[in-house]
């Protein structure tokens, strides 16, 4: 019974220990396995994964290499346009100025015209101050003259009126105390001859005052119509230099600005031969929201329309 038991104890034993291998053997089996499945399956993930995230960059890249490339093609067109639209603008102003400029020229010449004639009532009306001037001086000696002439024969008629009036008196009194018959004294004759004829010439330097005095007025007043004349000339002198230099200005901003749209548009012509081959591709663009044909045709037509405008220059 004991070896039947302890034999039986070791087969026990002995199953259990070979059970026990095979189920580790068989453990380790299964988790090395697993394990290579689950890095194999990682490694594809990861693999996936990797491509997507490369493929997504590149096509992220593609898109803005071609939306980019698009949009500096459309600016360039758009800069193109622009700038032929300012030039044929520029172009049509630089005409209107130049016939402005005819007309310019006309107020040069009138300018000139009225320089002439401002020197020449400048100079003239120097002229007639000095002559006024000396005239004026002439003029107030004579009159200091007249004057002086005027107050001695004045003292003269009043000697000759004392003298007459003492004469009357003395022959009233010797008409008085002679006897009847008496011969006519010619003396007061004499006197009421020569008063009569200083008050004469009394009367005759008064009136030539008179004139002397309306011919200064009149001097005068020919003296300030000629000044107000000048100043009236010399206004419209000024306001047609005025205009004369802002036109002139206004011209040479416009031919600047004109020199300054040639060359831009004279650069983005390069530029847009140099980029030709990219515009053959945006042809294919399928959803683009722009059109760059029309912008073509409407360059084409505003160097029609230059040809004819260089020839009128």
């Amino acid at each position: 019974m004991r070896r039947e038991a302890a034999a039986v104890k070791i087969q026990k034993n002995v199953r259990r220990h070979k059970a026990r291998e095979s189920y580790l053997l068989l453990q380790a089996a299964t988790v090395t396995l697993q394990t290579g499945l689950r890095a194999m399956s990682a490694r594809k993930e990861f693999r996936f994964r990797k491509e997507t995230k490369a493929a997504v960059h590149i096509q992220a890249r593609w898109r803005c290499h071609r939306d980019y490339s698009h949009y500096k093609n459309m600016q360039r067109a758009v800069l193109t346009y622009q700038c032929a639209w300012r030039q044929r603008l520029a172009r049509r102003e630089l005409r209107n100025l130049k016939m402005a400029a005819r007309e310019t020229g006309a107020l040069k010449e009138a300018k000139d015209k009225l320089e002439k004639r401002v020197e020449e009532l400048t100079w003239r009306l120097g002229l007639e101050k000095r002559l006024r001037t000396d005239l004026e001086e002439a003029k107030t000696q004579e009159i200091a003259k007249l004057q002086e002439t005027l107050h001695d024969l004045q003292l003269q008629v009043e000697e000759a009126k004392t003298m007459a009036t003492k004469e009357r008196e003395a022959a009233r009194k010797a008409i008085e105390e002679a006897p009847p018959v008496i011969k006519e004294t010619p003396v007061l004759v004499e006197d009421t001859e020569k008063v009569n004829s200083l008050t004469a010439e009394v009367d005759q330097l008064k009136a030539l005052l008179q004139t002397e005095r309306q011919a200064r007025e009149t001097a005068k007043k020919e003296h300030a119509e000629a000044e107000r004349r000048n100043e009236e000339l010399m206004k419209k002198f000024e306001g047609a230099e005025k205009k004369i230099e802002q036109l002139q200005d206004t011209a040479q901003r416009l031919e600047e600005k004109a020199t300054n749209m040639e060359s831009e548009n004279k650069v983005l012509r390069q530029q847009a031969v140099a980029i030709s081959p990219t515009a053959k591709a945006l042809a294919a663009y399928p959803k683009s929201p722009f059109q760059v044909t029309p912008i073509s045709l409407n360059l084409k037509e505003l160097e029609a329309e230059e040809k004819p405008q260089k020839s009128l220059s």
